[in-house]
């Protein structure tokens, strides 16, 4: 593993919490690095599992798939169990990809101690709202890893250049400098460096 990656885990994460959890699951926009950070989460677990979301760039499963695979610790994933989703896309799609997602999950939890999931880059607009939303819900996962794009998309987080870290009315927290509004109940443990608000001031 990069040692960059390595470190990032470390210090960017609040690694304790991400590693230690049944189930994480990894949000962000496209080509953000979801699923290299996923397939190194779950490479530094334990009987690990990746369950892949992404029916379109799949990479356990066939395309048009959503799908589980075991993870060792050198990085790659055996595939497992696959279902089929019937298209690339989430949009016209939704029911069946969260029913996969459901699903394929609770195989993989039900053959491994931990799941690290790994979803599609449409977070934007009503659909990518609807889909990953509800992915919340419906997976209801320990830690959730949220690039700073998909937190702007989803929850209307805003840039508080005054406030380092924001709290929701719930009490979860969102990490990286500059962002105060609504999150998920589940705490947001980190933001993807390369998304991350820029340092240089409001």
């Amino acid at each position: 593993m990069d040692d960059t990656l390595k470190e990032f885990i470390k210090n960017g994460l609040d690694a304790d919490a991400a590693l230690s959890a049944r189930s994480v699951l990894v949000i962000g926009g496209p080509d953000t690095g979801k699923t290299t950070l996923a397939r190194a989460l779950a490479a530094q677990m334990d009987n690990a599992a990746l369950v892949d979301l992404d029916m379109g760039q799949s990479n356990v499963g066939p395309p048009a798939t959503v799908a589980w695979g075991r993870s060792s610790g050198d990085g790659e994933v055996r595939a497992e169990e696959f279902y089929f989703t019937g298209s690339l896309s989430p949009p016209g799609s939704l029911l069946p990809t969260l029913a996969g997602a459901r699903y394929m999950l609770d195989c993989a939890l039900a053959a491994c101690e931990r799941a690290i999931i790994d979803t599609t880059g449409l977070v934007a607009g009503p659909v990518g709202l609807v889909l990953k939303q509800y992915k919340i819900e419906l997976l209801s996962p320990d830690v959730v890893v949220a690039d700073f794009t998909a937190l702007l998309a989803l929850y209307g987080v805003r840039r508080q250049a005054s406030h380092p870290e924001g709290r929701s009315s719930g009490g979860s927290k969102a990490q990286g400098r500059g962002t105060e509004g609504r999150v998920p109940r589940q705490e947001v443990r980190g933001v993807f460096p390369r998304l991350a608000p820029d340092r240089g001031g409001p």
